[in-house]
């Protein structure tokens, strides 16, 4: 029988408490959101940028890492999620806000159409 790493029973034992808390999306519930949505590409593509972006928030205000798909770790200092939407004073509002961010931070912005 093969044996694990204990880096490897680590990223399982994570992977068994985020599928615990509901941060796992699983084949079904993909299928879920997919229905909820029409099958519609944009909608879900729309609301997948939406839920990331507010995950983002959420875990930026505690200051978690983010793995990106690369594999590369980055603290991200600030996050901002750009509705087409929203009203034009609160776009700006970001706008101006993001202008501020000294080069030296790093910045994430999410952006859907309205």
């Amino acid at each position: 029988m093969k044996q694990i790493s204990n880096k490897e029973y680590e990223k399982y034992q994570q992977y068994q408490t985020d599928k615990l808390h509901g941060r796992v999306l699983t084949p079904d519930g993909l299928r879920i959101v997919c229905a909820g949505l029409d099958n519609d590409p944009e909608k879900i593509g729309i609301h997948m940028l939406e839920m990331l972006a507010k995950f983002t928030l959420i875990a930026n205000s505690i200051g978690v890492y983010f793995t990106m798909n690369a594999g590369i770790e980055k603290h991200i200092t600030h996050t901002y999620l750009l509705l087409g939407e929203k009203p034009k004073k609160e776009r700006m509002a970001i706008r101006t806000e993001m202008e501020e961010v000294p080069e030296d931070e790093s910045m994430i912005l999410v952006a859907t159409g309205g």
